[in-house]
């Protein structure tokens, strides 16, 4: 038995119903007419527990609505005017939907329920959108008796129908009714007329007592689990399959990017201390001393560079590590020379000094310089012409050179080099006679000349005695030294990577950040836009029984899908890329590992967490929309 106490909805300062009583029966065909706007609809939403907000009691089997909001609402099922189906679904999916809801989904009772109505099996498969008036308003009533209400709510349920099908469904309901408590709201005074039990004016519906039961409590529906969930999702992703597609494609692109982004930023962090490691000069330091020199009547100077003194470069044993200091050769054994390997010439090839353990004539080649030549025996000819005292001298010396180790240097930015023991070349040099005239070898005109005579070279050579203090003097020569300046090969070139490193990560950084707001922006104006359309079917939902707190969860899951599947895609196209980036820079000597097992951890749940957000953002819009009316609404 259904009664209603006292009850009185306002809207603003305006009263729809007042004080309202009636009674009536658990089984039955009851119509209620009026005029629109008297409140039937209002009275009906509040009876579907659709509309809580009123004054009052209402009571089903003596449960009242208030206290058992949840079991009395799995018994009540609502037939619409204008059928509140969902369109996009088959009429055999809207009918599955709501037993999952209620779980009472049994396949075949489905198909023996239709088959009572003249429905097919052709027709269940037809998507709602494409179905005549009268077949939707007859799925509409499939898929509330499916759940077996014990009230069903129509409201003008033949007001949208042709006379025909008017007919059809008022036999309906008048058959449901036997086990039922119907309700109708309708302007068809014929057709109440004709099939209902009692037809009331809602005028005069205050104190009606219809009720032909015993006033008892009997059992409610039991409240039962929604197994509507992956339903839902397997339909809504059908549905939007377009907009899902492009999201993915978002998605993609963008975590391939991060993922790229975060490998390089990991790693490029000490590839300019690891690329300088691998030079065989790394000990070997050029130290000179500078002075600033003003240009006479001029406001505008200069840096003077000469050669250090001993006991400068002894003072500067108390600040730099520990070291030994040699005289520059490169006057004699210049930094650039051309070479012969088998009767090819190559020329500007790197001519370095080091102090490794070397014999003879044998030097140490780069892999720069391995992939020119073909042959591990070399010749070259020294030749140069210097003023010294006032006359003009030539040096001249050929060398036969063997190589006997190859090192791996990164080929980016550095030229083919050769690195021969300074030691064999300072006693050649200190072999060799200027000339008769002047018997002088090489190495005490090195050592006689002024410091800031060209062949001093302006720099003594200092050599590292502790490798692993090699680090500390990068520290010095970033800090600097007053009136010293102190250059390396290996710092050189560690520095220019590092600076372009830098500037690579600084683009990178930017196009990420433009990258994640593109992504951002469109997977949340395509979840927005998916929601947007979705709120009708949201309210469909819920007055079917669904949980409206239970659609986060359902969006959520859906843009979990979504990137789990972006993610199998972007790891499989991500271990390509590696495969051929890998290629690429092992051809250059570069020393990335493009480990992305890391970067593809953080990248997942950066993504995760930015689901979650555009998830909320849209599910929240979503709660602010008017139940009632989208469900009055198409």
């Amino acid at each position: 038995m259904l009664k209603v106490k006292n009850l009185t909805k306002k809207f603003q300062s305006r009263v729809i119903l007042n004080d309202l009583s009636f009674s009536f029966p658990n089984t039955g065909l009851i119509a209620i007419v009026g005029e629109s706007g008297c409140g039937k609809s209002t009275l009906l939403n509040i009876i579907a527990n659709l509309d809580k907000e009123y004054n009052g009691d209402i009571l089903f089997n003596n449960y009242n609505y208030r206290d058992y909001q949840k079991e009395i609402s799995k018994g009540i099922g609502i037939i619409y005017q204008n059928y509140n189906l969902l369109d996009n679904y088959t009429a055999f999916e809207n009918i599955k939907i709501s037993a999952l809801i209620n779980d009472n989904f049994i396949e075949n009772d489905i198909y023996t329920l239709a088959n009572e109505f003249g429905i097919d099996n052709k027709l269940l498969k037809k998507k709602c959108a494409v179905l005549s008036g009268g077949e939707k308003q007859r799925i509409a009533i499939l898929r509330v008796l499916i759940n077996k209400p014990s009230i069903i709510l129509a409201d003008e349920p033949t007001g949208a129908l042709d006379s025909k099908n008017s007919e059809i469904v008022m036999k309906i309901l008048k058959d449901i009714s036997k086990t039922s408590l119907v309700i109708v709201v309708t302007h068809n005074l014929v057709l109440a007329n004709k099939y209902c039990d009692n037809v009331i004016a809602f005028s005069s519906l205050n104190n009606i007592d219809l009720s032909r039961d015993k006033e008892e409590k009997k059992k409610l529906k039991k409240i039962t689990n929604d197994k509507s969930f992956f339903q839902l999702i397997k339909c809504h992703i059908l549905e939007n399959k377009i907009r899902h597609f492009l999201a993915i494609l978002a998605l993609v692109f963008t975590f391939i990017f991060t993922n790229l982004c975060l490998t390089f930023v990991l790693e490029s962090r000490s590839i300019g201390k690891t690329v300088s490691s691998n030079f065989y000069d790394r000990s070997v330091f050029a130290v000179s001393k500078s002075e600033k020199e003003k240009i006479e009547d001029s406001l505008f100077s200069y840096v003077q560079l000469t050669r250090p003194n001993t006991s400068e470069m002894m003072s500067l044993k108390r600040i730099l590590p520990d070291f030994d200091f040699y005289y520059d050769l490169s006057a004699f054994y210049p930094n650039v020379i051309s070479i012969t390997a088998n009767d090819k010439v190559i020329n500007n090839v790197l001519f370095l000094p080091c102090f490794e353990d070397l014999k003879n004539n044998e030097i140490v080649i780069n892999s720069t310089l391995e992939k020119l030549i073909d042959s591990n025996l070399l010749t070259t000819k020294l030749e140069t012409h210097f003023l010294y005292q006032n006359e003009t001298f030539q040096f001249r010396n050929e060398l036969s050179l063997r190589v006997v180790n190859i090192i791996e240097e990164v080929s980016v930015l550095n030229n083919p080099k050769i690195y021969y023991n300074y030691f064999l070349a300072y006693n050649n040099l200190n072999s060799m006679y200027l000339s008769d005239a002047v018997p002088k070898t090489y190495i005490q005109i090195i050592k006689e000349v002024d410091n800031n005579d060209l062949l001093s070279n302006y720099q003594m050579l200092i050599n590292i005695n502790d490798k692993t203090k090699i680090p500390d003097m990068y520290k010095i020569m970033n800090k600097g030294i007053t009136n010293y300046e102190i250059s390396s090969n290996a710092y050189s070139i560690e520095n220019t990577i590092n600076e372009i490193v830098k500037a690579f990560l600084l683009v990178l950084a930017m196009f990420e950040i433009i990258t994640l707001i593109s992504c951002f922006s469109i997977i949340l104006y395509i979840t927005l836009s998916i929601i947007i359309d979705y709120q009708k079917e949201k309210a469909i939902l819920i007055s079917l029984g669904k949980n409206k707190n239970s659609f986060f969860s359902i969006f959520f899951t859906e843009m979990i899908l979504l990137l789990t599947f972006s993610t199998i895609v972007s790891s499989i196209v991500l271990m390509v890329l590696r495969h051929y980036l890998k290629s690429t820079i092992t051809a250059f000597s570069i020393p990335l590992n493009l480990n992305m097992f890391i970067p593809f951890c953080l990248s997942t749940i950066f993504y995760v967490l930015i689901i979650f957000m555009i998830t909320l953002i849209a599910n929240e819009k979503l709660k602010k929309e008017n139940l009632i009316n989208l469900l009055r609404n198409e």
